[in-house]
């Protein structure tokens, strides 16, 4: 909780100092304290790029920034996300508006609201030095949101009387406008005076329906409402995830364990494993080793067919609705299953054809895979323990967004890390999104150039320049790599590079031996140094740091960093401690670790 009001208050002072006006609505009594989400008003100019500076505080102050869909009444929804002392995901809501709607209708402009605002600390006693609404509508617009919500605290009642002191004239006039003085309005009028709420309460219906004008909702709510429904439709903010592993590795548990708990993105959480939508197979159809219990060169071949079908269809029927209503859906197994399973009964046929389907499946946002050590048996072959992340890894190798955790902890830390992947993978979501900025480099010209003919095969200048740079990039090139000095970098065909690598140079990234045809993948923001070498079928996790003349033949866990022969630095959590102006003392996160095999 002091985490969050060091948060809350540091936001708003960002705000001032980018010279941000703004307003709260609520009870502001003993800010930073928060009983619910932080309403800011803000002009619809400032509206626009709220987002950028809400990504700017938090790359300040080491925070995630997570989107939400927008309410009706064009409210943005933001999450601030940051690790408590046991490296639990915490969140503070943000909801942002500028002209205040109801049914459409424009009640208050941001610019009413934000002539008259008022130092809080200038309402009270209490040392408060944030800006608040003023006093005549901000009774209005909570007396209007406890007529909708049908619902009137006693805390709504303590923050009506005390704005109702503060301008009785203007809270008066206020409510002048929107209800006839003589009846219902008159009702209003005695219950402030007399500070007793509980008439207004009873006549919850008549103050409704007296509002009949502002009740009828406006032509052009449907347009707004049309646009927002498709929009998430198109970008639907829940998230699909995908757990991969033998039950012997506690995933059967994190997975109801994250049903049971659910995380603030998300409106609910569904727990699921897709079976075919127009066969009747029974449950274990869907299993991992339903291939191999298929078996023939066209059983094997028939069955993954058959789940490829089922999952595209049930996909979209089943859980294209619940991502656009926000869901967390996580699964069990996924149509990937198949590959590992006929990769350990050496089906090749089957592989082969699965691999072409997997491309076609609608793919999780997250794989989790579970890996545990041999020691780990409880009933399942040790053998297969130890090969199965081998198998999984080579089945999700063209996916990204992949994350091996430790399954020899205990239920609560993989939650615990389950929990911050989810919010991570949320997090870079919300960067795609809303296209905000990163901290990527401009390449010199020089990299440009060899880029350029390097994603372009012209005959004879695409030879001349790469023997001129003395590199070879032969491999999909992402839009953002950065090259400072392009000379003697090799990266082969078969190499995957995420977003946002630096490679420095005489980099080589490629195969370990002659003849394999299996290259590194490297995960988003790896940094590689001068001279480094990464050979062999490995996976570099993302933010990890290859230093000068490195070699890596083995897997980088995210957030380390490697010198020498393989020899890795693991990255760990640290916890950077700032003390606010009020003497208040937050904790934010240094860097991540996460389990990595």
């Amino acid at each position: 909780m002091q985490a969050l009001q060091s948060i809350a208050a540091g936001l708003l002072r960002f705000l001032e100092e980018e010279g941000v006006d703004y307003c709260l609505l609520g009870d502001v009594r003993g800010f930073p304290a928060l009983a619910g989400p932080l309403e800011v008003v803000v002009t619809k100019r400032v509206r626009r790029v709220l987002s950028e500076l809400l990504k700017a505080f938090c790359d300040r102050a080491q925070l995630q920034l997570i989107d939400k869909p927008p309410l009706p009444q064009e409210v943005s929804q933001y999450l601030l996300s940051w690790l408590d002392r046991d490296r639990r995901p915490e969140f503070l809501a943000v909801h942002v508006r500028s002209d205040y709607l109801r049914c459409g209708r424009r009640l208050w402009k941001a610019a009413e609201l934000l002539k008259d605002r008022v130092r809080a600390s200038e309402l009270s006693q209490e040392r408060c030095d944030v800006f608040a609404a003023p006093a005549a509508k901000e009774f209005a617009r909570c007396l209007i949101e406890c007529i909708d919500r049908d619902q009137l605290t006693q805390r709504d009642g303590e923050h009506l009387a005390r704005q109702w002191r503060l301008d009785p004239a203007g809270a008066a006039q206020q409510v002048a406008r929107f209800w006839d003085v003589g009846r219902e309005g008159g009702i209003v009028l005695r219950a402030a005076v007399a500070d007793h709420w509980e008439p207004v309460r009873a006549s919850r219906n008549a103050l409704c329906s007296a509002w009949a004008f502002h009740n009828v909702p406006s032509p052009l709510s449907w347009q707004r409402d049309l646009r927002r429904r498709v929009s998430g439709w198109i970008r639907p903010h829940g998230m699909l995830i995908a757990c991969l592993g033998p039950d012997a590795t506690g995933k059967c548990d994190v997975v109801r364990a994250l049903a049971q708990q659910p995380l603030a993105p998300f409106e609910r959480v569904q727990t699921m494993r897709l079976h075919p939508c127009f066969a009747r197979l029974t449950r274990r159809a869907a299993r991992e080793d339903a291939v191999c219990k298929a078996g023939g060169r066209v059983g094997a071949p028939a069955h993954a067919l058959l789940l490829a079908v089922d999952y595209w269809v049930g996909y979209w029927l089943r859980i294209r609705p619940n991502l656009v209503r926000s869901s967390l859906l996580v699964s069990d197994c996924y149509f990937e299953d198949v590959l590992a399973a006929a990769r350990r009964c050496r089906m090749r046929s089957a592989r082969t054809f699965a691999r072409l389907l997997a491309a076609w499946v609608p793919q999780p946002s997250l794989w989790l895979v579970f890996a545990a050590p041999s020691a780990q048996h409880n009933g399942v072959c040790s053998k297969n323990l130890d090969r199965l992340p081998n198998e999984y890894r080579c089945a999700l190798r063209a996916c990204r967004n992949v994350v091996v955790l430790d399954a020899s902890r205990s239920v609560d830390e993989l939650l615990a890390d389950a929990q911050r992947e989810i919010i991570a993978q949320a997090a870079r979501r919300t960067v795609r999104r809303l296209r905000l900025p990163t901290e990527a480099s401009d390449n010199p010209l020089s990299a440009a150039v060899l880029l350029f003919f390097c994603r372009r095969n012209i005959p004879l200048l695409s030879p001349l320049v790469r023997l001129a740079f003395n590199s070879n990039i032969q491999c999909r090139i992402p839009s953002d790599i950065y090259l400072p000095h392009p000379y003697g970098v090799m990266i082969q065909a078969q190499a995957v590079i995420g977003r946002g690598v630096t490679v420095m140079q005489q980099a080589v990234i490629g195969v370990k031996y002659r003849g394999q045809s299996v290259a590194p993948l490297i995960e988003d923001g790896v940094y590689i140094g001068p001279g480094a070498r990464i050979l062999g079928d490995v996976r570099i996790g993302e933010r990890a740091v290859i230093c000068a003349n490195a070699l890596v033949t083995r897997d980088v866990p995210p957030g380390c960093t490697v010198v020498g022969a393989n020899r890795i630095i693991a990255g760990q959590l640290a916890l950077a401690t700032k003390r606010g102006a009020d003497g208040s003392i937050a904790h934010f996160p240094v860097g991540a670790h996460r389990a990595y095999r």
